[in-house]
């Protein structure tokens, strides 16, 4: 099981200890409310879940501070042939760089480590946060979508992007 290492974090795997916390963070609405495929309310079977689902995943982390849970990153893959950027972060995490470093690592591991260099990611419109931890990380615009959002059980207008160039991750 591979773990990733940034100056202040460690993305990996969850474990059942964390689930707890994984349920009070990503089930706080405002953390879910920006989140296409996570339930509200989210509960400890749908944790559970999301720990199996994880655990086969193998560019799908928790993001640690310090052996305390943070946050979930995810690389998925997609028919085509490009990787899906999708992060999240406990509300009490916000504007602390989090995501920045969390994204930094893991574009870093994949492109380093795995060669890979097709990436996209996406967000609701509204959520200026995360529209700008992309842009930081050197996502662009590359048109508008819709996407169905699971906690407010509706389909609401997102904003595609694709990684316009690699920088030095590190």
């Amino acid at each position: 099981m591979i773990g990733i290492t940034t100056e202040r974090l460690v993305l990996k795997k969850p474990r059942h200890k964390d689930k707890q916390l994984i349920v009070s963070q990503i089930g706080d609405w405002e953390v879910s409310k920006w989140l296409s495929k996570v339930p509200y309310p989210y509960t400890e079977n749908d944790a559970d879940e999301w720990i199996r689902t994880i655990s086969r995943k193998e560019l799908a982390f928790n993001i640690f501070e310090n052996d305390s849970l943070v946050g979930g990153i995810e690389l998925a893959l997609h028919e085509d042939d490009c990787h899906e950027l999708g992060f999240w972060l406990g509300k009490q995490h916000w504007g602390q760089g989090f995501a920045m470093e969390a994204g930094k690592g893991l574009l870093h591991y994949a492109m380093e480590g795995l060669g890979i260099r097709n990436f996209k990611s996406s967000y609701m419109k509204g959520n200026d946060a995360s529209a700008r931890v992309l842009a930081k990380l050197g996502f662009i615009k590359s048109g508008e979508g819709k996407i169905y959002c699971l906690s407010r059980k509706e389909t609401l207008p997102c904003v595609n992007l694709v990684l316009a160039y690699t920088h030095d991750y590190r």
